[in-house]
C-alpha cells in the first residue's frame, strides 16, 4: 500500500526515467502487458481476416439412432464423473491455467507464450460461437434431461464444442510456435498439448454438457483456424509467436524417461480388486470336499474339482 503522506524526498532532485529506461517505444515495458488484454489485440487482427468463410466440413448429425447412442454414451460416462469431478469444475469457466502451468509461462516466466494461449483461446471462442449460431444444436439435457449435467449447462448451443475448438488451438498454435524439427521443443511438446486439449473435450462430455460428436466437431475447427492463420499476415500474432519461440531458446528436446517405471494406477486397482475377488471365490476342490461333507457317507464318491 502507498504511504498516505509524501515521503521525506526533495522531488525536485529526483530524476525521471525516460523511454529508454522504462521499458519499450513509449515507456510502457511489453512483459507488463495483461496476456489476456495483450490477446485481445491479437483476437481484434484477427477478426478482420477472412476466417469465416473457411469451409467447415462437419455438420450435426441428424439421425436419430446417431442421437441415442450419443446419448447412451454420456449416461455411460457417469461411472467417469467421480474421477474427473475435479477437473470439471476446474476447467469449466476457464482452462488456460491448464496450459500456461504445462508450459511454465505464468508469473512473468514466458510472458509471450502465456499471451499465446489466450490469444488461441479467444481466437477458438471467436470461431465457436459463429458456427454454434449456424447450426443451433441443442445440448444433451435438452434432448434428454435424465443426463443430469455435473455442471450447469452453458447457454449457447452444443455443436461445435467450444472448449474442444480452444483447447485444440492452443495447442497447434504453441506448436507451430515452437517448432517440430528434431531439436525444437515443440517436437516433445507436441504429444502432451495434444493430449491435454483432448482431455479437456473429453471432459466436456463426462460432465454430460457435450456430444462427442461437438468435441470431434471442435478439434476439426481448430485445425481448419491453424491452417488459416498459418497462411495469413498477421503481423501482430506473428510477431508473437516469434517472441514465444525465444522465450524458449535453448530448451531441446532429449531421451524419453522409463516408461516402463511408470505404472497407471488404474491397472494397480484393478489388479488389487481381482486378487481379492479371486481370494473371497472358492477354487472348485473345495467346493466338492464341502458338498461331500453335506452328502451321506458314499454319496459323494463321485464329485470331481
Amino acid at each position: 500500500m502507498a504511504p498516505s503522506r509524501p515521503l521525506a524526498i526533495e522531488y525536485d532532485r529526483v530524476p525521471l526515467l525516460d523511454a529508454g529506461q522504462a521499458g519499450g517505444e513509449g515507456g510502457f515495458p511489453p512483459g507488463w502487458w495483461s496476456p489476456v488484454l495483450r490477446a485481445q489485440l491479437i483476437l481484434a487482427e484477427f477478426a478482420r481476416t477472412a476466417w469465416a468463410e473457411v469451409p467447415f466440413a462437419s455438420t450435426v448429425p441428424n439421425d436419430v439412432n446417431v442421437a441415442r447412442g450419443e446419448i447412451g454414451s454420456l449416461l455411460g460416462d457417469w461411472s467417469l464423473r467421480p474421477e474427473r469431478q475435479a477437473e470439471i469444475f476446474a476447467q469449466s469457466a476457464d482452462f488456460s491455467g491448464a496450459f500456461i502451468d504445462l508450459l511454465q509461462a505464468g508469473g512473468g516466466r514466458r510472458p509471450a507464450t502465456e499471451t499465446l494461449v489466450h490469444a488461441a483461446i479467444a481466437i477458438g471462442g471467436m470461431a465457436a460461437l459463429h458456427w454454434k449460431w449456424r447450426f443451433q444444436r441443442a445440448r444433451p439435457a435438452q434432448r434428454y434431461p435424465a443426463v443430469l449435467p455435473l455442471i450447469p449447462t452453458p447457454p449457447h448451443p452444443s455443436f461445435p464444442s467450444g472448449h474442444a475448438t480452444q483447447a485444440n488451438l492452443v495447442a497447434l498454435l504453441v506448436g507451430m510456435a515452437l517448432g517440430d524439427g528434431d531439436g525444437d521443443p515443440g517436437k516433445a511438446l507436441h504429444p502432451v498439448l495434444t493430449a491435454l486439449a483432448d482431455r479437456i473435450g473429453r471432459n466436456r462430455e463426462i460432465a454430460g454438457v457435450h456430444f462427442a460428436s461437438d468435441t470431434e466437431a471442435g478439434k476439426t475447427l481448430a485445425e481448419d483456424m491453424a491452417t488459416f492463420v498459418k497462411a495469413q499476415a498477421l503481423p501482430l500474432l506473428q510477431g508473437l509467436m516469434a517472441d514465444a519461440r525465444k522465450e524458449w531458446s535453448g530448451v531441446t528436446p532429449g531421451d524419453p524417461p522409463d516408461a516402463a517405471a511408470w505404472v497407471d494406477p488404474r491397472e494397480v486397482l484393478l489388479g488389487d480388486i481381482a486378487r481379492r475377488v479371486a481370494a473371497l471365490v472358492p477354487k472348485p476342490a473345495e467346493v466338492a470336499a464341502e458338498v461331500g461333507k453335506l452328502l451321506p457317507s458314499g454319496a459323494g464318491g463321485g464329485l470331481r474339482p
